[in-house]
């Protein structure tokens, strides 16, 4: 028997799987079926999150700019949040930025302390790698 709840959780689960097609881009959503992508083939040959460092820092909206809040001291999340909002007018949730949130620390490039967020070595790594300003959108 279907419920309210059963629905919410397949509602949930799709939201789920379009935002890691859309943003991590290692999975494809072809009608019912998941297909694994190129680059997520890699990442799960490989099991380094570096393989997804040029999508990440160039391709997507948001991500360079919390690996920069990060620069000089621990970031609290609720600070990254807010700050992320406004980093494009669309996300009127914070659906997406918690995402941007989660999947810098899945990659390794952060850790948590009493204080925030902070960068670890391959954090810093990637933040390296930033030449530019990370702008919001117009």
């Amino acid at each position: 028997m279907l419920t309210a709840r059963t629905h919410s959780n397949a509602r949930d689960a799709r939201h789920c799987l379009g935002a890691i097609r859309t943003g991590l881009r290692i999975i494809d959503i072809r009608g019912q079926y998941v297909q694994v992508t190129p680059s997520g083939r890699l990442l799960r040959e490989t099991g380094d999150p570096d393989t997804l460092r040029e999508r990440m820092l160039t391709g997507l909206l948001g991500f360079d700019h919390v690996l920069t809040w990060m620069d000089d001291a621990p970031c609290p999340k609720p600070r990254i949040l807010k700050r992320l909002q406004a980093v494009n007018p669309g996300w009127t949730t914070k659906t997406f930025p918690r995402a941007l949130v989660n999947w810098v620390h899945w990659l390794g490039l952060t850790t948590e302390t009493a204080a925030g967020l902070v960068l670890t070595g391959r954090g810093n790594a990637w933040r390296s790698l930033i030449h530019w300003d990370p702008e919001p959108l117009d």
